[in-house]
């Protein structure tokens, strides 16, 4: 259906073998520090993600006070994963 409407999708994944990281113009795959927690890394970090999405102040009606504390704490995340 994404190449139908010509969408551009973009996925958080926990694995580089599935579905949505091989069909997604951007794939951003996050690793785990054990495989046991690969799910719960990557859907921890997909709500973040969705949070920053409808909290951003472009997006938003209502003011909120956690956007900058999101984001230094995003990229703290991003650094100590390695993504």
């Amino acid at each position: 259906m994404q190449k139908k409407k010509k969408s551009k999708v973009i996925s958080m994944v926990g694995k580089n073998d599935g579905y949505a990281y091989k069909n997604s113009n951007i794939a951003i795959l996050m690793s785990s520090p054990e495989a046991k927690y690969v799910t719960p890394v990557s859907e921890s970090m997909q709500a973040v993600i969705w949070h920053a999405l409808v909290s951003h102040p472009i997006l938003q009606k209502k003011k909120t006070k956690w956007w900058l504390i999101f984001i230094k704490l995003f990229f703290k995340l991003i650094i100590k994963f390695k993504v």
